[in-house]
């Protein structure tokens, strides 16, 4: 996910019907949400580059300097699927906007295959990868990434007009002016598409054997308690703002062969509801769902595990912490 600000959806605390198919698999029992995640930081790269390597904030050292993801050397065929950017000639091999990952040894110790194209709009991704499934995926041990642009600013550009359900005038916000209700209103159409785009990519896998795990990179601040849309420097910032920038969204959904198969992770999950987690330990939950042994997982840093350790204060710039 990218930029969803959880308070401005009803599967959490929102007030517009945002996620009606997402709030419809929930009460099936197989989706499991959680209400108390947030970023490692509000930019996209920071958390990237947390949520593929095996260290996280609150270890002594850095991302860099512990492995990343090990999963393509525990024999899983790993696709990336983005449509913020791709591999190209016009992006600079080190580009700043997650450049790390097109550093060749890196790529190559990372993914087996990547998109090389992107869309107007999210469902344009997750169909192409419908077309390219045969030829992308592997029989056994598929871990699929999908980086959507979800609601990232300015969010009336992420959704098609079909999508366009709220207006201005749903937004009943007396202090607000003509312009900011239509920040709002996009901002909220762009939730409801996105609410599909996720639809789609469980539907893809609902008839395998498999775990859809979604959760937003940050969060977005939509004129949320003031005047502001974006996300801001957070060393200057006040604390109002680490809710709508940091506050987000986190689920895992089971198929139902998995979830026949796997009963013990349906209990796992649903104790876990309420568990304080920052979304740098993300591989630390993969790994623990996937069974993964390695010196660099640690079930203390897994919020699902009953070894679970919660941080008690989570940091998110070098001297600020969300707690």
């Amino acid at each position: 996910g990218e930029s969803f600000n959880r308070h401005m959806s009803n599967l959490y605390d929102g007030r517009w019907d945002t996620n009606p198919l997402l709030i419809e698999r929930k009460k099936q029992g197989r989706l499991f949400l959680f209400d108390d995640v947030t970023a490692t930081s509000n930019g996209t790269s920071v958390v990237f580059q947390y949520l593929l390597s095996m260290n996280s904030r609150r270890d002594k050292n850095a991302w860099y300097e512990g492995p990343m993801l090990p999963l393509r050397r525990c024999g899983w065929n790993v696709i990336f699927y983005g449509n913020q950017f791709v591999v190209n000639n016009q992006l600079d091999e080190y580009d700043a906007a997650m450049g790390f990952l097109n550093v060749p040894s890196v790529a190559k110790a990372l993914f087996d295959n990547r998109n090389n194209r992107t869309f107007s709009y999210d469902l344009g991704l997750v169909a192409d990868y419908a077309t390219h499934r045969k030829q992308l995926e592997t029989k056994y041990r598929n871990f699929v990434i999908f980086h959507l642009y979800g609601q990232h600013m300015p969010a009336k550009e992420r959704y098609p007009k079909e999508f366009a359900k709220f207006t201005p005038n749903n937004i009943n916000r007396p202090e607000l002016n003509q312009t900011q209700c239509n920040d709002v209103a996009h901002y909220l159409n762009a939730t409801l598409y996105n609410d599909l785009v996720v639809d789609s990519i469980i539907r893809m896998f609902e008839n395998r054997n498999a775990v859809v795990m979604y959760l937003s990179d940050h969060g977005e601040e939509v004129h949320n308690f003031r005047n502001q849309y974006g996300r801001t420097d957070i060393n200057k910032d006040c604390r109002e703002a680490y809710a709508p920038q940091f506050d987000i969204p986190f689920m895992v959904y089971l198929t139902p062969s998995y979830a026949k198969e796997h009963p013990e992770l349906a209990t796992r999950l649903e104790a876990a509801r309420h568990r304080r987690f920052s979304n740098d330990d993300t591989p630390q939950v993969i790994c623990d769902i996937l069974g993964v042994q390695s010196a660099y997982v640690r079930r203390q840093h897994s919020f699902i595990n009953n070894s679970y350790i919660a941080p008690r204060h989570r940091l998110i710039t070098k001297d600020k912490y969300y707690d």
